[in-house]
């Protein structure tokens, strides 16, 4: 089947809808769709582990999904619609502001994200590692070194410093 989908704002909005105005997509795929390429997946976020809107998305789709765990997120893949990219629902548990949440991102070419509520916003390390190539670790992590692996593979040539803040 031919998906109908592409990474960008028509499809974050279709899945935003479902999950509710504090749902947000944050990193790799707002990124990948500012500088034109194909995200390996969509993540959305969703806090407040009391919350309804969560709780009945994490209880409707666990058993049909991978799901997994790490320190203050629970994490469910799923294909949305015909979308042939895969969608991560993350629902933290440790961050109450998708700003707090936000900030713990570990380079700066993740810190981007969209949103019913503010649509697309970056932040100045995001803007200016598109600018002038260099990524920066901002918050490293034990996935930080494959992340990077991943990043200067697929963007070959266009981030070619990487620095420690």
């Amino acid at each position: 089947m031919t998906s109908n989908w592409t990474n960008g704002p028509d499809l974050w909005d279709a899945i935003l809808l479902k999950l509710g105005p504090d749902a947000y997509i944050a990193g790799g795929a707002v990124r990948d769709y500012i500088l034109g390429t194909e995200p390996k997946d969509i993540d959305v976020f969703l806090y407040k582990p009391g919350d309804v809107v969560a709780n009945k998305v994490w209880t409707y789709l666990e058993g049909d999904v991978n799901g997994g765990y790490a320190e203050g997120l629970e994490v469910i893949t799923y294909r949305y619609l015909d979308c042939h990219i895969p969608v991560q629902i993350i629902r933290t548990v440790k961050y109450p502001d998708p700003q707090e949440h936000f900030d713990t991102f570990d380079l700066s070419t993740s810190r981007c994200q969209y949103s019913l509520k503010s649509g697309l916003t970056t932040t100045p390390e995001f803007e200016e590692s598109i600018n002038t190539g260099v990524v920066k670790i901002l918050n490293s992590g034990p996935k930080t070194p494959e992340r990077i692996r991943r990043l200067t593979t697929k963007y070959q040539g266009r981030f070619h410093t990487i620095v420690e803040k």
